[in-house]
């Protein structure tokens, strides 16, 4: 959540240096702990800087998920340049439209393709095809796999799975961005079932777990069985560790992962059930999530008040009826005001009469 800064289309050059940076692709795609100090050192000292470093890692992440399996052939990259060239004078004279940052998206991800980003891609199975399930800000799915696992996939989230039968395959292996939840069948010839988010990688053979993957952060929740996390650590070594019913890890490759443990799962997992509940949190901690599930900015003028604690549930489809329950709830010290797709947030003026 970005306090007071919205996109400005000017920064749009610095968008580009990021995209087209062999660095940052890579710390984006296969990240090492001095990439990932280095970037989120930058982007922790500027808050624009932060901003345009998530939306360069979207458009990179889409890509990457795109062309993980199909590299674009030259003919492809050459005929997506040449609508860029064709575009570029037209768009230009209209900087001040809305669509203006979608078209930046859009042709630095060409860019990426023509300075080599296929480079950066893993090699894969030529006869291997994978099914993308994705879900819209406010949206959830629930998705059965081959295997009669069960995923419940959160909003704006993407589940990527290898299509056809998986019987006799040696393990199940996906990959999420986002948020899901997972209840895995186990099967008898005991093959893994592995979930790829964020740099880990969760192995189970029959479980109930939650994996939350957003920008540098992962976390994983596990609900019922035992998993296996493997993840790098600050020195680039692989490390394993097993988490029980309970516990709750986070790992932003910036720092070692400890799991601890957590014992409020209710308001933790709440979210498949179609409500957020907030304990005790912050309201900026509050607005980062919701703007995850949303897309709508929740911004806080005030540090003070963004340090506010509060405890408030709202359905997962449904941001009005948030907006009203934060309205009755809050104290009289401080004022909220709706504008069009965000809501703001400040302290009431003080009254000298």
């Amino acid at each position: 959540m970005l306090e007071g800064h919205p996109f400005d289309p000017s920064s749009s050059s610095r968008y580009s240096e990021l995209i087209t940076n062999d660095d940052f692709l890579q710390f984006v795609l296969s990240p090492t702990p001095e990439l990932v100090a280095y970037w989120s050192r930058l982007a922790d000292d500027d808050p624009v800087e932060a901003e345009l470093q998530a939306e360069a890692r979207k458009s990179i992440q889409a890509l990457h998920t795109h062309f993980q399996h199909q590299v674009p052939s030259q003919e492809e990259t050459a005929a997506a340049y040449q609508r860029f060239l064709t575009r570029n004078e037209k768009v230009t004279q209209n900087r001040s439209s809305q669509g203006y940052f979608r078209w930046i998206a859009a042709a630095a991800a060409v860019i990426i393709l023509v300075v080599g980003f296929t480079k950066f891609l893993p090699t894969a199975e030529p006869s291997t095809s994978w099914i993308a399930v994705s879900t819209l800000f406010g949206e959830q799915k629930t998705v059965m796999l081959p295997d009669g696992s069960e995923v419940i996939l959160n909003a704006n989230s993407q589940l990527r799975y290898p299509a056809g039968e998986w019987n006799g395959i040696q393990e199940r292996r996906v990959e999420l961005e986002g948020e899901a939840f997972f209840k895995v069948q186990r099967q008898t010839e005991g093959s893994p079932f592995i979930v790829e988010s964020g740099g880990m990688e969760v192995e189970v053979l029959g479980t109930q777990f939650n994996v939350y993957q957003r920008g540098y952060e992962s976390e994983v929740i596990l609900a019922e069985g035992l998993v296996a996390i493997r993840y790098k650590d600050t020195l680039g070594q692989v490390q394993s560790i097993e988490l029980e019913p309970g516990d709750r890890i986070t790992y932003s490759g910036a720092a070692n992962a400890v799991p601890t443990p957590h014992t409020d799962l209710n308001s933790l997992l709440s979210w498949k059930e179609g409500y957020l509940v907030f304990r005790d949190q912050t309201l900026e901690e509050i607005a980062d999530r919701l703007q995850e599930i949303f897309g709508h900015p929740l911004l806080i003028s005030n540090p003070d008040l963004a340090k506010r604690q509060l405890t408030i549930s709202t359905p997962t489809n449904d941001i009005n009826q948030f907006f009203q329950t934060l309205k009755a709830l809050a104290p009289s010290d401080f004022t909220i005001e709706q504008r069009s797709d965000s809501i703001w947030l400040d302290r009431a003026p003080i009254n000298k009469d």
